[in-house]
């Protein structure tokens, strides 16, 4: 949620500063990248059915940096919609499945309450901190509200690179996902 949210407190000041846009539209863009998680989200949990969800996830985590890497690099209003787009696809391979995956590296059913209360602990210092933290860096920059897409590179590497060593979190054995594979 850190990457995510801290685009969303500053996409507007971001699409105007940098791109020129109208005060109107300038909230288009996470509208956008929004509807395209939304319309993500169930192809990545079948993605994730098929392929695992570790990878998923990591697929996620590097088309979300690259995505984030080329509007920081070619801030362009003509790109930025659909680079917009891109990074909710990939963006919704990665949140899909992080806590079903975190959920399912409980050790025992006992537990999943607690695990769902971490997530969620996880989530919300996300949303809070994230913003937080990159405000303070926008400032600290003279105001350059690109740096938005650039700290979204890091704090996804960071993503990506705490999820390597997991190797539980799959679906277990007997769910419903492993089921409906089993069909086939």
């Amino acid at each position: 949620m850190f990457g995510f949210s801290l685009i969303q407190a500053f996409i507007s000041s971001y699409n105007m500063t940098v791109l020129g846009a109208e005060q109107a539209a300038a909230g288009l863009p996470f509208l956008v990248a929004g509807g395209a998680v939304m319309l993500a989200s169930f192809p990545a949990a079948l993605l994730a059915d098929k392929i695992g969800r570790k990878r998923t996830m990591l697929i996620g985590c590097i088309g979300w940096a690259v995505s984030a890497l080329l509007i920081f690099f070619l801030p362009s209003p003509a790109l930025f919609l659909p680079l917009m787009i891109v990074t909710g696809i990939f963006y919704a391979l990665w949140f899909v499945n992080s806590f079903v995956t975190l959920i399912d590296s409980a050790p025992t059913d006992g537990t999943l309450g607690v695990m769902t209360a971490l997530t969620s602990m996880a989530n919300m210092a996300g949303m809070s901190i994230g913003p937080a933290l990159t405000g303070i860096l926008i400032e600290a920059t003279g105001y350059q509200y690109s740096m938005i897409f650039l700290v979204q590179v890091f704090v996804v590497a960071g993503a990506a690179l705490a999820l390597l060593p997991v190797s539980r979190g799959e679906p277990r054995p007997g769910s419903a996902a492993l089921a409906g594979t089993a069909a086939e």
